[in-house]
């Protein structure tokens, strides 16, 4: 166990925004993660969890505990249709094995930009599949290990049962398909990547969906948009231009920043629409 004091979380974060945690700890495997969750309440301090960093947005003033990034990246196949992942593994490994595994029905999961943990949690969707619809069963760790079983999970949209449960860890995810065509697969990866490129702001400082969509048939963007807020900016933190429903950070934005353009944002659209947007990104 590596637990390090006074570490900055800006760089864990797509965003790359944050200050500095109490302590900082990267967990590669469950009995590290037991470890450390020991060592926190051995020593009363609060903890919480994270993946990749993205859609996650951590004050200027940090975090006054334990930051545990989990860094688990094993991969087990189960059967004829099943895999379970870690949930350190990012989702485009996820879906590239499950097509090398000749399975179908993951390929959406390429333009989750996150883990497989962080994925559950939120029920991450896009290109008309969500987490729901793979999900068979969710390893969780709360002093004890359990299965909870999909229709136990709660999911709905960007919503799941962890979310009120913040003491269940979740430490991987059984993993259900159906035998999938190798080249078709493929070829519909491809095409949502291409997609994704050209809608959203790839490999920008940019943590993701700030707000959820008010309706099934009615985007949070489109909203944004229509309000005409693409391109405004507060400190280094601006709409995009490409996709009004990101907020990237241009260079030296801050948690400040940030959260008074998601304030201008919700009053504008309350405004004009009278829609409250409810954000999606997850605030430390």
């Amino acid at each position: 166990m590596n637990i390090k004091e006074n570490i900055l979380l800006a760089p864990y974060t797509v965003f790359n925004i944050g200050g500095p945690a109490d302590f900082f700890c990267e967990v590669k495997n469950k009995e590290e993660l037991v470890e450390v969750l020991d060592w926190a309440r051995d020593n009363k301090t609060p903890f919480f969890i994270m993946g990749a960093g993205s859609n996650l947005l951590v004050s200027d003033d940090g975090f006054r505990g334990l930051a545990i990034k989990m860094s688990s990246q094993n991969i087990d196949l189960l059967g004829e249709n099943k895999i379970f992942v870690a949930a350190g593994v990012s989702m485009a490994r996820a879906v590239n094995f499950s097509i090398e595994k000749g399975f179908g029905g993951f390929e959406w999961g390429v333009g989750i930009p996150g883990t497989v943990g962080g994925a559950v949690f939120g029920n991450a969707g896009c290109f008309g599949g969500e987490m729901k619809d793979a999900v068979d069963s969710v390893s969780i760790l709360e002093r004890k290990i359990f299965e909870l079983p999909n229709d136990a999970c709660e999911f709905a949209y960007r919503h799941s049962v962890f979310k009120r449960h913040p003491e269940w860890i979740i430490l991987g995810a059984t993993l259900n398909f159906f035998p999938g065509d190798k080249e078709k697969s493929r070829a519909k990866v491809l095409e949502y990547t291409k997609k994704r490129t050209a809608s959203q702001d790839i490999g920008e400082k940019c943590a993701g969906c700030i707000f959820k969509n008010p309706k099934q048939d009615l985007a949070a963007g489109y909203l944004i948009d229509k309000v005409g807020l693409k391109g405004a900016k507060i400190g280094g933190a601006m709409v995009s231009g490409k996709h009004a429903n990101y907020i990237v950070n241009t260079g030296g934005a801050t948690a400040r920043d940030v959260k008074e353009l998601i304030m201008v944002i919700k009053d504008e659209v309350k405004k004009v629409n009278g829609i409250l947007m409810e954000e999606e990104i997850r605030i430390i």
